[in-house]
């Protein structure tokens, strides 16, 4: 068996891959070194290339993809976009409106505003800020890329976009990396392979290969099982496949969960939002996971999967201590299912971080209503970025419904809030500061519910 995939049309052949490599050493090994490595982490976005599935085509950080996760997809690198008769609109538009300077980020900035160029017909400046987002600029400033992008998508003529190649992947392009076409394959590989290292997106495990140097003997990569990524609304319950992206959830919440929404556009940047799924996420059991706060306060259930069978429990259940869950060595998680909001109930988000975007929580509050009147008739409240795991405040939410919104739930709400939990103390902020702020974002919803 060989790994077979597409780079800049050209295919390629790779024999007995270690499963840690990824797809920014593989392209610095062949000599495609216009993609640049920055942080590793997938914040900086110097690594940023194009995948092309179909008629989709999105960013992504090469420097968290596996390259076996690539098997007979097509990948597109910033040598791919100028031709014998020039540069690529993009890209003369960074050279005519002076949007470089030392250039090491331009190749990340290029291939972002490249994917938004074959994706949209016209663009806002606020598309371009969103599809920028994950690129971070050291010396020319920010102004000028701007207007390079809006200068280039809103171009009246415009180049089509690459060539689409496909092929059929392998369900295991190596005996070290299992890529399955179906939940039945994965299931039976996870039972015969129960310490088997599972990713789906590998935005979260590509940390543990690029900060680490992890050595994973085997991995079990989710991400080409469509039923992971089907979705279905009945009598009011959303069910939601584990291989949904934040991309993919942010057009779902659009249409069913609008108030979810803000949050899901503060996770990562839009190449960690491509690739970073719902049940990875989840697995992960960071306690600064995003999703699980708002999953608790909806009440969700996780489904868990085995190859003879499958259970659903509640998510707040689900997670027992710090990186550690209910998940047992032969099961997989593959849905999550909760129930819509009725009409007398609202749901609000509140992130504390230190960048207001692609930045890890350092407090994350999801609380949900039940409103009758002018009176709080219910209160379901997820906490995240408190503690070692993510907490179900019953406490807390016991006391705001006792309090009402007619009076301050500062002065309580501080007092109860550490009976739901002992607050951690890190390089990201006390436990006071962490008390202190979960507390002043509820008594924010509050005051947003009586001006409103």
């Amino acid at each position: 068996m060989s790994l077979r995939f597409f780079i800049n049309e050209q295919e390629q052949h790779v024999e007995d891959f270690a499963p840690e490599t990824t797809l920014l050493n593989y392209l610095r090994q062949i000599g495609l070194t216009g993609t640049k490595e920055g942080c590793g982490t997938g914040d900086c976005g110097a690594c940023t290339v194009i995948l092309r599935q179909g008629d989709t085509l999105e960013t992504l950080n090469s420097c968290l993809c596996p390259i076996g996760a690539l098997d007979g997809a097509q990948v597109f690198t910033v040598e791919s976009l100028a031709s014998n008769e020039g540069l690529h609109p993009v890209q003369q538009a960074m050279v005519d409106l002076h949007a470089s300077q030392c250039g090491f980020c331009t190749p990340g900035f290029v291939m972002s505003a490249a994917a938004l160029y074959w994706q949209q017909q016209s663009v806002t400046r606020d598309d371009v800020l969103e599809a920028l987002g994950g690129n971070l600029c050291r010396c020319t400033g920010y102004r000028p890329i701007i207007d390079a992008t809006l200068a280039a998508c809103n171009a009246e003529k415009k180049e089509p976009a690459p060539t689409h190649h496909t092929r059929t992947p392998n369900a295991a392009p190596s005996a070290a990396y299992a890529l399955p076409q179906s939940l039945e394959q994965a299931t039976a590989i996870k039972q015969a392979q129960p310490e088997i290292t599972v990713l789906t997106g590998a935005t979260d495990y590509g940390l543990a290969l690029t900060q680490t140097l992890e050595q994973p003997a085997a991995i079990l990569d989710l991400s080409r099982i469509d039923s992971l990524k089907q979705w279905q609304l009945e009598s009011n319950t959303l069910t939601l496949g584990a291989g949904l992206s934040f991309t993919a959830l942010e057009s779902i919440f659009a249409k069913h969960l609008q108030s979810a929404v803000p949050l899901l556009k503060r996770i990562g940047s839009r190449q960690i939002r491509n690739r970073g799924t719902l049940g990875g996420n989840l697995g992960s059991a960071s306690p600064i996971g995003d999703l699980p706060p708002l999953l608790i306060a909806l009440n969700a259930e996780v489904q868990l999967c085995a190859h003879d069978g499958s259970r659903w429990m509640s998510l707040a259940a689900f997670f027992t201590g710090y990186r550690t869950t209910q998940l047992q060595p032969n099961e997989l998680i593959t849905a999550v299912r909760f129930a819509l909001l009725n009409n007398d109930e609202t749901l609000h988000c509140h992130k504390i971080s230190k960048r207001h975007e692609d930045d890890i929580s350092t407090v994350l509050t999801c609380l949900k209503l039940k409103h009758q009147g002018n009176t709080i008739a219910g209160a379901k409240l997820g906490l995240g970025g408190m503690a070692a795991t993510p907490i179900d405040a019953q406490v807390t939410a016991e006391a705001i419904l006792e309090l009402g919104l007619n009076q301050s739930w500062l002065p309580t709400l501080t007092e109860r809030i550490t009976e739901d939990c002992s607050p951690m103390s890190d390089a990201r902020a006390s436990s006071e500061y962490r008390i202190h702020s979960a507390c002043g974002t509820l008594e924010r919803t509050r005051l947003e519910l009586i001006h409103a």
